[in-house]
């Protein structure tokens, strides 16, 4: 229930009322055709085809023919709803392994759902086109980022509702590219030429002859598998290095690199991969001598994590990854910080035993805890109440009586994470509702605001200095006290995304674990 609320706030945020209620009624109801969506949702078929259209386009909804009714029924994916949560951390390791016409092209295929790579070029380019540089070298490289986001697999093509086993191999395999190339936008002046808007008729919007595009009708969008996958990598990279120190960490990332090239998709046991790879991925700017990349690889297998597994002594050593096992450490990470804010140091102590010891009784958790055994009782029977740790019986003998009986406290830590899932998606609905409504109510001031700093940057940065009359005109706009009040609704908005990207990225770790069991 929870989940769906969720969804739907996030439809609403992204796609308007209507596409919200028509994917709040495919969550409840599953698979519908058409003629039942427009029946029971109470809009007409226009507005109905348009929200499909829309979820189709980002590809939140599949469809598929149903034999006995002769028409397609449509179902709608939850985890990709929630995936919007994510689109900034997407861009942003964009970012990071491709520059900037690598965030500007991952956001273009987010926001359109899917692209032609010429529109994509064509609109990235556009952006990083400033004026001084060849418009021609421009294209050249966005058009390389592209293919080199194909090549690492974090741009795939849109499957066709109809796929066959070649289109589903040949899924990262570009199209021709000769005739693809960047067209800055030029200003005509209407007595200048008569051809121009016979021209116009035969461009797209954009500017560019979409039409004739070599490759018209292979739509392009991201590979959101390998995102999470690259996600999860620099999650584990950050844990080892708070948990060692940061050369464990690099030594690390270069494990899962390697491990990366040779591994099918969906793998969470990587393929094996020796020390001579290890330190062929490590980044150039990370100097560690052969001897003591040995001793931090040979750290990693013999911590109490096992972060490493030794496979072979071949090859200066052959090494696994266990995903899953790392998907269970990063899932118990995060559910230790809830214990600890939640129930305090103590608590988060106690809790952390029955992690390492599996099951203990109530003087043993006093005894390795060193708390007093009154106080044990009460965190104990607190943990159990809020479901955090399991109450188990065991009699002694055959009488099942109580005084001849252990209790035994454990931790279900599959079914921890799944109960905290639905806690966290209530939550992050919270802030959300919470983010929404506060610009709403304060939609006019931010208008306001937003409206007297574009003004105040357009004089600072023209090319005559303003005068100080035009300051003055354009300070009296606002006073200070709506100044304050402003900047006071900013900081809030601000701290409440803040807050949904850090409840986020507990969800993906504690789906990630829970969905690990059932692959």
């Amino acid at each position: 229930m929870e989940r769906t609320r969720l969804c739907g706030l996030i439809l609403r945020e992204n796609f308007g009322d209507p596409v919200e209620q028509v994917g709040i009624y495919l969550m409840k109801n599953g698979a519908r055709p058409l003629f039942s969506i427009v029946r029971d949702c109470k809009y007409d078929r226009s507005t109905v085809q348009k929200c499909l259209r829309s979820l189709l386009q980002h590809q939140l909804i599949w469809h598929a023919p149903n034999r006995s009714a002769a028409c397609n029924l449509y179902e709608i994916d939850m985890n990709k709803i929630l995936w919007f949560s994510r689109y900034s951390k997407f861009i942003y390791l964009a970012k990071m392994h491709f520059d900037d016409p690598g965030e500007l092209i991952v956001e273009n295929l987010l926001l359109q759902g899917q692209n032609v790579m010429s529109n994509c070029v064509q609109v990235v380019s556009e952006k990083l086109d400033d004026g001084t540089k060849d418009e021609t070298g421009i294209g050249e490289v966005v058009m390389k980022t592209f293919q080199n986001m194909v090549e690492a697999k974090l741009l795939q093509r849109v499957q066709l509702p109809a796929t066959d086993l070649e289109i589903e191999v040949n899924k990262y395999v570009l199209p021709p590219i000769g005739g693809i190339q960047y067209r800055r936008k030029r200003s005509v002046e209407p007595s200048e030429t008569d051809e121009g808007p016979s021209k116009k008729k035969h461009k797209g919007e954009d500017g560019s002859a979409s039409d004739h595009a070599p490759d018209t009708g292979i739509f392009w969008c991201v590979n959101f598998a390998w995102f999470h996958h690259h996600l999860r990598d620099e999650a584990i990279v950050k844990a080892v290095a708070t948990k060692i120190d940061p050369s464990s960490g690099n030594v690390m990332r270069a494990a899962l690199n390697a491990s990366t090239v040779v591994t099918d998709d969906g793998l969470y046991n990587t393929k094996e991969v020796s020390s001579v790879e290890v330190s062929r991925a490590l980044s150039t700017d990370v100097n560690i001598p052969p001897e003591e990349l040995e001793q931090y690889l040979t750290l990693l297998t013999d911590h109490k994590v096992k972060m490493l597994h030794r496979c072979g002594d071949n090859a200066g050593g052959v090494y696994s990854i266990n995903y899953q096992k790392l998907d269970e450490i990063l899932c118990q990470s995060a559910i230790e910080c809830i214990v600890r804010e939640k129930f305090g140091s103590k608590s988060y102590r106690i809790f952390r035993l029955l992690l390492m010891k599996r099951s203990l009784e109530q003087k043993q958790v006093a005894d390795l805890a060193m708390i007093p055994t009154k106080e044990v009782k009460a965190i104990l029977y607190s943990l159990v109440a809020e479901k955090y740790a399991v109450l188990q019986e065991i009699p002694r003998s055959g009488d099942s009586g109580s005084s001849k009986a252990v209790y035994l406290f454990s931790v279900n830590l599959q079914r921890l994470a799944r109960s905290l899932l639905d806690q966290c998606y209530k939550a992050l609905g919270n802030m959300m509702t919470r983010r929404i409504e506060h610009v709403a109510d304060n939609r006019v001031l931010l208008d306001k605001f937003n409206e007297h700093e574009c003004k105040k940057n357009q004089l600072l940065h023209r090319e005559q200095p303003p005068s100080q009359e035009e300051l003055d005109e354009v300070e009296e706009m606002m006073t200070d006290l709506e100044k304050k009040d402003a900047e006071k609704c900013q900081d809030i908005i601000a701290k409440l995304e803040f807050a949904e990207l850090q409840l986020d990225e507990t969800i993906m770790f504690l789906s990630n674990y829970a969905n690990s069991w059932t692959v």
